[in-house]
């Protein structure tokens, strides 16, 4: 039971992010196209743009779960009523922080990158055995994700943000 409710969100994960990637290669390009034009400032207005598309396209998703909550965990066979609110916000979570990788990318600072993928697997992993420690459970697994993005998402903010030459427009 608990093995299908993972297997099933990973696997709605991996449809809703396919389209995600393509958007975040567009971010990259967009980046790479600012930083060769000397158009930082371009750089930010990609952020605010795409962040705002992001939380309403989560608000949208959000609004649907919890509209269709009872349906979704029949068709996912997912028992807890908190695991689809854990998944949501971990997509949410992730989503913005791929928002960010993508324009370390764009700038191409790939040492930068690398340490943080690693921060964020090695958080992932750390968070998951403390969760899965109090609380056994597939929920569990989803809320480690969350906790994890959100930690990157702080030390993106406080100390990698300042590297990143962002001016605002």
């Amino acid at each position: 039971q608990e093995f299908s409710e993972c297997q099933a969100l990973l696997g709605l994960h991996f449809i809703f992010g396919v389209p995600l990637s393509a958007l975040l290669m567009m971010v990259t390009k967009q980046t790479v196209w600012a930083i060769e034009n000397s158009a930082t400032n371009h750089i930010f207005s990609v952020i605010k743009t795409y962040c705002a598309y992001f939380t309403v396209g989560y608000l949208l998703l959000a609004f649907a779960a919890f509209r269709y909550q009872e349906f979704l965990n029949e068709f996912l066979n997912v028992s807890g009523d908190m695991t689809l609110q854990a998944f949501i916000l971990s997509f949410y979570i992730g989503t913005l922080m791929s928002l960010f990788l993508a324009i370390i990318q764009g700038q191409k600072r790939f040492g930068l990158l690398s340490i943080f993928l690693f921060l964020s697997a090695f958080s992932k992993l750390i968070f998951a055995i403390i969760f899965l420690e109090f609380q056994s459970s597939s929920e569990s697994v989803f809320w480690s994700f969350c906790a994890s993005n959100f930690m990157l998402a702080v030390i993106a903010v406080w100390k990698i943000w300042p590297m990143l030459d962002i001016k605002q427009a």
